[in-house]
């Protein structure tokens, strides 16, 4: 049963658990540790990253084969970690992602398709409606 909460309806931990695990879906941080340069600020440009998470090992021991990015900011930051550089903060990402929506990635000789998504949240690409960015989301996560 949904319970309502700012920004609308919220499922409980263990339905939202459920959820993942009906649509064969896992979720992650690609940043593992971090601060903030402004305790309790919502903003990504406020996060200082000190670890990335090795996602990619973790496609490879689970045998993932995509990955789905929601954010702009975890896409750039999920590009900047497979360049073996240390951590850095959004304003320094400039110019190091991929150009484009998706890629392909090759690691340990399993190839990762990598897909950035509309943000779910109302800001984002102009004229793309919630139906829409819902239509494009079922497409990627019924196929």
């Amino acid at each position: 049963m949904p319970i309502v909460g700012k920004g609308g309806y919220l499922f409980d931990k263990n339905r939202k658990i459920q959820l993942l695990k009906d649509l064969n879906i896992g979720m992650t941080d690609i940043i593992l540790e971090y601060e903030r340069a402004v305790p309790k600020s919502p903003s990504d440009k406020d996060i200082i990253p000190k670890r990335y998470n090795d996602v990619l090992q973790l496609a490879v021991k689970h045998n993932i084969e995509e990955f789905l990015f929601v954010y702009q900011s975890a896409w750039k930051w999920f590009i900047h970690s497979q360049k073996g550089l240390p951590p850095v903060i959004m304003g320094r990402l400039t110019g190091l992602f991929l150009t484009g929506p998706q890629a392909t990635i090759t690691h340990q000789g399993k190839q990762i398709k990598c897909t950035l998504l509309p943000s779910p949240l109302g800001r984002g690409t102009k004229g793309l409606t919630l139906a829409i960015k819902l239509e494009m989301y079922k497409q990627y996560i019924y196929a």
